[in-house]
């Protein structure tokens, strides 16, 4: 089936059928500008106990759950501990 969707699609559009089409999701809860805000912050500010920031304070400065600021650390490709130089563990 997903064969013949392809095929059909490159009959009728050309190459821009083989293009991925847009797929419905939820929508955005949160906007670019307030999750830029908090990584922004979060890398800026690390906590005075801490050498660098973390999942933790990130998701407390930003009010979101845990999972949420680790995915929009994964989303950025970023990690905190990281950010400026390399740092080995004691």
């Amino acid at each position: 089936m997903t064969v013949s969707k392809w095929r059909r699609r490159f009959h009728h559009q050309a190459i821009k059928g083989l293009q991925d089409q847009q797929r419905p999701d939820r929508p955005r809860t949160r906007d670019a500008q307030r999750v830029a805000e908090a990584l922004n912050t979060a890398l800026q500010n690390p906590p005075a106990t801490a050498t660098h920031g973390s999942i933790r304070a990130l998701a407390q400065h930003a009010g979101i759950s845990k999972s949420t600021a680790h995915q929009w650390l994964q989303i950025v490709q970023l990690a905190t501990h990281r950010h400026r130089n390399f740092k080995i563990s004691t």
